[in-house]
């Protein structure tokens, strides 16, 4: 990689950052910037991004870091490349990026940082009427270059469907006690108990459901290789663990299809949890992972939730 010169130099205006020594010496952990919006090319497509961006500060005598040169470091890896179709988004650049970084703070800098925000649109089927739909995933990459070590992060957030156990065994009982005060002085008949159990006069009580989401990081096992290919393989990981991911557009079929699943897959949130771990332990492609899951409940005004890490020295911590 060549590391680019900067041109933006002036020696002859003032930059107090590095002419005045700080009033309290000490290293930082980390110096930049947040929320910086910018454009960033995903596939054939042109996103808007917010971008956070850091070095730390080593060298405790120096007053601050170059804010302007972390900016133009980004424009050049990132929004200058929106033009050019072969130029996605990969670990690569992000690498890069965070070389010159470090080069344009050297003997000031090990660590560099960075994190990348934005919203990736993912074509969905129906799950059998075929009809498409559309969903937009929240994406942040975060990547670091720690004395020449390079490491990238992906999270996003999975919503999905978690219909009770525990309510659904008492709905059960209740139809069960219903077939039986309705059937109880009756010749069993197969055809009757069909048109009994799908008439609208059998009030059959309904397990309680919810909107649920899942919150998942993982760290890349190769993350110069990573690519929007690899996003969406983390998101179908998940989606397929859980079974009832949200659907987009819905006919009558994929609705009662949609029901099926939830039927299949009650979960209470430990459940949840505990599909994604073993997910995401059955694969090589991940080094570590962070998964939060939370039911938002129709039958409470609380939430259940769960958290559970891989436990990698050194990786993630459960907050």
């Amino acid at each position: 990689m060549e590391i680019q010169k900067d041109t933006h130099v002036d020696s002859t205006l003032p930059d107090v950052s590095v002419m005045s020594e700080p009033q309290f010496v000490a290293p930082l952990a980390r110096v930049g910037m947040e929320k910086i919006e910018m454009s960033i090319r995903v596939g054939d497509l042109t996103l808007p991004a917010r971008i956070d961006a850091f070095v730390s500060l080593d060298k405790s005598d120096v007053r601050g870091i170059h804010m302007s040169r972390l900016y133009l470091d980004i424009v050049k890896a990132l929004h200058d490349r929106t033009n050019k179709k072969d130029a996605n988004l990969s670990g690569g650049i992000v690498r890069d990026m965070l070389a010159q970084f470090l080069a344009k703070h050297a003997g000031m800098s090990r660590l560099a940082e960075v994190r990348i925000g934005f919203q990736l649109p993912v074509d969905r089927m129906g799950l059998l009427s075929g009809e498409r739909g559309h969903r937009l995933y929240p994406i942040t990459l975060r990547g670091v270059l720690n004395d020449g070590a390079f490491r990238l992060f992906m999270s996003t957030e999975i919503l999905y469907s978690s219909t009770c156990p525990c309510s659904a065994a008492l709905a059960r009982e209740l139809l069960r006690d219903q077939f039986v005060d309705a059937h109880s002085d009756k010749e069993l008949d197969l055809n009757a108990i069909a048109d009994w159990l799908s008439s609208e006069d059998v009030k059959v009580a309904t397990p309680h459901a919810q909107r649920s989401l899942a919150q998942v990081s993982v760290e890349l096992a190769q993350p110069e290789k990573m690519s929007i290919a690899e996003w969406i393989s983390v998101i179908n990981h998940a989606e397929s663990a859980l079974g009832t991911p949200v659907q987009t557009a819905v006919k009558r079929v994929d609705e009662q299809e949609f029901a099926r699943l939830n039927g299949e897959n009650l979960m209470f949130c430990e459940d949840a949890a505990r599909k994604l771990r073993a997910a995401f332990d059955s694969s090589d492609a991940y080094l570590d992972y962070s998964i939060y899951v939370e039911h938002q409940e129709s039958l409470h005004p609380h939430s259940a939730v769960a958290k559970v890490v891989k436990g990698v020295p050194g990786g993630f911590r459960v907050e």
